[in-house]
This record gives C-alpha cells, sequence and structure tokens, in this order.
C-alpha cells in the first residue's frame, strides 16, 4: 500500500498545511472540502479551506502508514506548519477526540489573538 505526504498552501496567506494519506491527492483534498463544509467544529485549515484557494502538491511517499506517519511529522517540523505558524495543530492526529478538540480550540485562540496583534502591530485593521 501507498501513502502520500502533500503540502497545501493557502493562496492569499501563504499558510501551509501537511498531510497524509492512503487516498489520491484528488480524493483527499474532496474529502478535505466535504469535511470542512459538513463539521461544526473546524480545525484552522478547515476554516481556511472555505475562505481561499489552495495549492496542493505531493511531497513524498511511503510504503507504509508508520514511515508515512514519521515523515509527516518530519515535514510539519521542516516546514514550520503548527500553528500559528502554519494550518497544522497536531504532529500526530491519531489522538482520542476529546483531547484533539481541546487542544485544537485552544490553539485556533492563540492563533486568533497572534493575527490580530500581527495585524495591530502593522497598522491594520485588527477586526
Amino acid at each position: 500500500m501507498r501513502y502520500i505526504i502533500y503540502l497545501a498552501t493557502g493562496q492569499q496567506t501563504r499558510l501551509q498545511y501537511i498531510g497524509q494519506t492512503r487516498q489520491t491527492l484528488p480524493t483527499r483534498i474532496k474529502h478535505h472540502f466535504w469535511h470542512a463544509q459538513h463539521t461544526d467544529k473546524r480545525t484552522p485549515f478547515q476554516q481556511q479551506l472555505l475562505q481561499e484557494a489552495f495549492d496542493w502538491q505531493q511531497l513524498d511517499s511511503c510504503t507504509s502508514l508508520r514511515s508515512a506517519l514519521q515523515r509527516e511529522r518530519e515535514l510539519i517540523r521542516a516546514y514550520n506548519t503548527l500553528v500559528p505558524f502554519g494550518l497544522n495543530v497536531l504532529l500526530d492526529e491519531r489522538m482520542p477526540a476529546p483531547v484533539k478538540h481541546s487542544y485544537i480550540r485552544k490553539k485556533v485562540r492563540e492563533y486568533y489573538i497572534l493575527a490580530r496583534y500581527y495585524r495591530l502591530k502593522n497598522g491594520q485593521n485588527a477586526c
């Protein structure tokens, strides 16, 4: 079985997200959009998907889930895509749901606080 590690880059904000899948990239993109449109608790990446266009590219491929997860973590660190500098919220998406959602809410709040700070600092409208 083949796993791919991919990069999504926002065309306006240039914020990036790294993920891994064993689906084809076009299929995974469709699933990302479907989940963004049909969930109440959106991750920062899902929120951005609904606000701007993204460029997608495959970065790497692996033959096992273990190596794909390890490579995904390496690339998240290398590209610095954790919130607030990117759109990844966890290095390992396989955490139990209650932990994920509380962690995500905290990171989203931190992201918006930092974004507002930088807009104010740069003389932009904070809204």
